[in-house]
């Protein structure tokens, strides 16, 4: 009988293992994690996996999806190392850049590949025990049905209004990402919509116009900050509720409602005026729907279409990406659902087409600015020009057309134009500005010379694209850029900051708000988390569970194809909310997500 490779490796453990410890090594010290501690704990964990058989007890079938994995977070890993980025992101790129790709590096991939495939084919392994041993531990605790739903979110509501109104009274009347709010003020509802949803413009313009008309505009503040905390409470009450009837036992409930509650950075965001917020709550509040749609545990079929509509019309309203995002989570439902297919499709196309009426009456005629939807695309010509790449003549001549050369596409004496990971300076150059009308009129002819650009100048593109989109894929670096405020910046509408708590308590309050809500960890962690649930559900034979993280899923999508900086962790705060709560159901529900399948 021959024997494979596999086989004896598979029979000489420790001949494995000296082979794989010192690659472990070598690809640690490599992607520059040199921490002793880290390395002992990595050692551990695959000298378990190796001895015990783990990742060769997983069938072969299974290992081309984990081996896949791996492959990509290995490239991750390699592509990351090779970026130097400083916390400017207005920076040229001088100071934020990448460099090149050697052979070394190809071969640094392959073997990352080789050293993470037993942990992580150990760790698929592990998961389902260790779910069961929560469930085991957390059905100790004996609380049973100590409350109905209508009393459980009665009180979980008054609890959140309470713990962050102490806080909020602590930052009265709200913080403002300027982003945003000052810029609605300042530019109008209407104009301020390239950038944000005219809804929220609206919203935002008309409660700070109100505190004006009385003489108070901190008023107007804190009448939008306080109903945003009251829907903020209503959400999360919800979802909190809804979960306590699906798992085994509530102490897992519990776990998340202090999360919620505690953690400060649920508390400054109910009260941030950004329109971030609004759409990380419609995102939220597509879990539950999903995970009735994947478990088929809808009863009030009315009341499935009557929020499938909300769900559609709250994300497409809060945030320009929802009118991608809402689009394909209909065409998703559709193709998921046999039986709900035709109300899925008469109904979501009336919520998208309601929306995309009621906004361009709100417009009223004025043309959305084509340059906010293709930065990166901007940002990869830009790359092109500053290394003096392949431009053909005619291009070049259009090109410069929507911005000149010199101080438009390239940097200035006095203007740094293109900032690798801050498409803002080319969409809003001083200097020089973006002729939008001329972009708006000749988006085909654009978008073609774009594809002509990136056809001679692959590299310089790719090395631009991942500039440009740095902090949603790699692991590493915290990016805690525009993650959220504490203050108001000056500004001339009247609009201050001032704590109506007493000296003491104040300063107890604002030093724990201050120092504890940047705890918040990386967004690209939180990404490759999420891949990581994909892989393990489609191993565990859950594919139809899969559905439940599209929403999460299609916004990272969307992210990296138009995200206009590097590292803005608001636009995935429903990161935050969203993954204490799936954690309960991977591993704490009645029919838990994270166990095989028979």
């Amino acid at each position: 009988m021959r024997i494979t490779a596999e086989d004896w490796l598979h029979k000489n453990k420790l001949v494995k293992l000296l082979v794989y410890i010192p690659l472990l090594i070598i690809f640690q010290n490599y992607a520059y994690i040199r921490s002793a501690y880290i390395l002992i704990g990595l050692i551990f964990i695959s000298t378990i996996c190796i001895l015990g058989d783990f990742d060769h007890e997983i069938k072969k079938a299974n290992m081309i999806p984990i081996g896949v994995f791996c492959l990509l977070y290995s490239l991750m890993v390699v592509v990351r190392e090779k970026v130097s980025a400083t916390d400017n992101l207005n920076a040229s790129v001088s100071e934020n850049y990448m460099d090149e790709i050697w052979a070394i590096d190809i071969v640094m991939i392959f073997v990352g590949a080789f050293v993470l495939m037993p942990m992580v084919g150990g760790l698929i392994r592990v998961l389902p025990c260790v779910a069961q041993l929560i469930r085991k531990v957390c059905a100790k605790v004996k609380l049973d049905d100590f409350l109905d739903k209508k009393k459980l979110f009665l009180y979980l509501f008054c609890s959140f209004l309470i713990i962050w109104g102490i806080g909020y009274l602590s930052f009265f009347p709200g913080t403002i990402i300027r982003y945003d709010a000052l810029y609605a003020l300042r530019a109008g509802p209407v104009r301020a919509s390239d950038v944000s949803p005219i809804i929220f413009n609206f919203a935002v313009y008309g409660c700070i116009k109100l505190g004006m008309l009385i003489g108070y505009p901190n008023l107007g503040v804190a009448l939008f900050c306080v109903l945003q905390m009251i829907i903020t409470a209503v959400v999360f009450s919800y979802i909190i509720t809804w979960l306590y009837g699906e798992v085994e036992s509530p102490v897992m409930v519990f776990v998340v409602w202090a999360l919620f509650a505690l953690h400060p950075i649920y508390a400054l965001l109910s009260f941030t005026m950004v329109k971030d917020m609004w759409y990380s709550l419609a995102i939220f509040m597509w879990l539950p729907f999903m995970y009735k749609e994947a478990t088929g545990s809808f009863q009030n079929q009315k009341l499935r279409m009557i929020m499938f509509c909300v769900l559609i019309i709250f994300t497409m309203i809060s945030r320009n990406n929802g009118f991608i995002v809402a689009p394909c989570l209909v065409l998703t439902l559709i193709l998921f659902s046999k039986n709900m297919r035709r109300k899925y499709a008469i109904a979501g196309s009336v919520s998208v087409a309601v929306v995309m009426l009621l906004t361009r009456g709100l417009m009223g005629g004025v043309e959305h600015n084509f340059a906010e939807s293709v930065g990166p695309i901007l940002q990869q010509i830009a790359m092109v020009y500053a290394y003096d790449g392949d431009i053909e003549p005619d291009d070049r001549e259009f090109l410069n057309q929507i911005l000149p050369e010199e101080g438009g596409w390239t940097d200035s004496e006095t203007n740094v134009s293109y900032a690798p990971m801050c498409s803002d300076n080319l969409k809003y150059n001083i200097d020089h500005g973006l002729n939008s009308t001329f972009l708006n009129s000749h988006r085909m002819e654009f978008l073609g010379a774009y594809f002509r650009v990136f056809i001679n100048n692959p590299d310089l593109c790719i090395e631009a694209y991942l500039l440009n989109t740095y902090g949603f894929w790699e692991d590493k670096e915290i990016g805690l850029w525009q993650s959220c405020v504490t203050d108001i910046e000056e500004n001339e509408f009247g609009i201050y900051q001032v704590s109506l708590l007493p000296e003491v308590v104040d300063g107890i309050v604002s030093n724990y708000y201050r120092a504890v809500w940047s705890i918040i960890g990386i967004a690209g962690n939180y990404t490759w988390m999420l891949f990581f649930i994909i892989l393990s559900l489609f191993l565990y034979g859950k594919k139809r569970y899969v559905i439940i993280l599209f929403p999460m899923l299609l916004n990272w999508v969307v992210i990296m194809m138009a995200t206009p900086i590097a590292f803005a962790f608001r636009y995935v705060y429903y990161y935050l909310m969203e993954f204490p709560v799936l954690m309960v159901l991977l591993a704490g529900t009645k029919a838990a997500m994270i166990h095989r399948e028979k």
